[in-house]
């Protein structure tokens, strides 16, 4: 389970485009931060990426990406050039393949890697798709395998891309816009793959091509439910926001539980539909990691957490050409609190357990004092940022990244001092 949603420039109080996403993975399935800096290559070389070996490009962007410690690819990312994606899993009527492509997390990365907009990301994905096909487990301690959908922003706008096996369809995103693991394109397409009407018909799908209906023929109904719904809860949500949405909106959307007033006729196993998640009932269910972008033309700022539940983090900024801060080490499949990311997951225990109320009250609002005071420091940083200002903006970064680091370290030292 992932959730990604956008707001455009006309829908946000500051007229940037804001994009926002949860990776929803396996429980304790560490992620990472990873800043890969632009690079040229000679003619032939290749890549290795999480299953199969391509032909490498002669020059790639400098990237910065959110990832599964295992995986060569990444959940969400952003480039130099401002462009932004986050994927999502798709369950459909056509399985996926059980030949070993490139997994959508690889897609996304080469196609930041590779593309400086969002309608150059979409070629990218398509030539891809077209070459290699997709395919590949993508579960970590279980096996798992799917389609995939991406959110794809840029410092103009941004598009949804949809696909199945090695065909795709995009759309416009709306001034508010999701997706969720379920397919959002009906007829509302702008462009599709030369061959996606072509094998609908060989599939017996569809008898005219007017009545082509993208997610009707194909969505799975009941693996895509709780994906509907949650989409559809996150779009209510913002819904009310227009032309007011804020980067600490975004923080909040991603920390959104659900209504558990709400009346629901038609719930799945998982319950209320919500965005952050920490579910130990499925293999697919605890939020790894949360990124928010705010892009305009003259500057983006990348806000993440490095740790799991959003809803018990803190989110932290950096510029796209700024180092990470030191964060302790790199995360991975041992508990080691060494690490942020297993510190945080030790804190994140502590803090949702229903004896710690108080605390987590205490907590939540120690942190939106922190993340008010982050966003004010980033909003005192010179614009647009330059070899001259580069130095400030870092000295910005590296104060908050300190400051929530010892944050961290006080309520982590508060946590284990409660289990003796």
């Amino acid at each position: 389970m992932c959730d990604c949603f956008v707001a455009l420039a006309q829908a946000t109080k500051n007229n940037e485009i804001i994009f926002a996403k949860n990776t929803d993975r396996e429980f304790y399935e560490a992620q990472y931060l990873q800043n890969i800096p632009a690079q040229q290559y000679a003619a032939g070389e290749k890549l290795k990426a999480t299953y199969i070996e391509i032909d490498q490009v002669s020059s790639t962007n400098s990237i910065f990406i959110s990832k599964p410690h295992w995986i060569w690819g990444a959940e969400m990312g952003a480039n130099e050039h401002g462009l932004v994606i986050g994927n999502e899993a798709i369950f459909t009527k056509v399985e996926p393949s059980t030949v070993d492509g490139l997994i959508g997390m690889d897609l996304l990365r080469l196609a930041l890697e590779r593309a400086s907009n969002r309608h150059q990301a979409v070629e990218v994905i398509a030539d891809l798709l077209a070459k290699h096909g997709q395919g590949g487990n993508c579960g970590y301690k279980e096996e798992c395998r799917y389609h995939n959908s991406f959110l794809i922003a840029d410092t103009e706008g941004s598009l949804i891309l949809e696909t199945l096996d090695q065909d795709w369809i995009v759309r416009p995103a709306d001034d508010f816009d999701a997706i969720s693991n379920a397919y959002t394109i009906k007829k509302n397409f702008s462009k599709i793959s030369d061959t996606l009407l072509e094998n609908t018909v060989e599939r017996g799908f569809l008898k005219e091509a007017e009545c082509f209906n993208f997610k009707d023929i194909y969505e799975d109904v009941i693996d895509s439910k709780f994906g509907n719904q949650r989409r559809t809860y996150s779009l209510a949500k913002l819904a009310p926001m227009q032309r007011h949405f804020r980067i600490k909106d975004a923080f909040q959307q991603l920390r959104e539980h659900g209504d558990e007033n709400a009346v629901y006729d038609d719930l799945t196993e998982y319950g209320i539909p919500r965005l952050c998640m920490h579910m130990k009932g499925s293999f697919l269910d605890a939020t790894t990691g949360s990124w928010v972008s705010s892009i305009t033309p003259e500057r983006q700022i990348h806000w993440v957490t490095a740790t799991p539940a959003a809803c018990t983090s803190l989110f932290k900024p950096t510029f796209m050409g700024l180092e990470i801060p030191v964060h302790g080490g790199l995360p991975g499949e041992e508990s080691d609190t060494s690490t942020l990311w297993w510190q945080h997951e030790r804190l994140r225990l502590f803090l949702l357990d229903a004896a710690s109320n108080d605390e987590l009250e205490e907590f939540n609002r120690e942190r939106s004092v922190l993340e008010d005071k982050f966003i004010a420091l980033v909003d005192s940083c010179p614009i647009p940022m330059n070899d001259q200002t580069k130095k400030t903006c870092q000295n910005v970064v590296n104060s908050c990244w300190q400051e929530a680091q010892m944050f961290e370290d006080k309520w982590f030292k508060r946590a284990e001092a409660t289990k003796q």
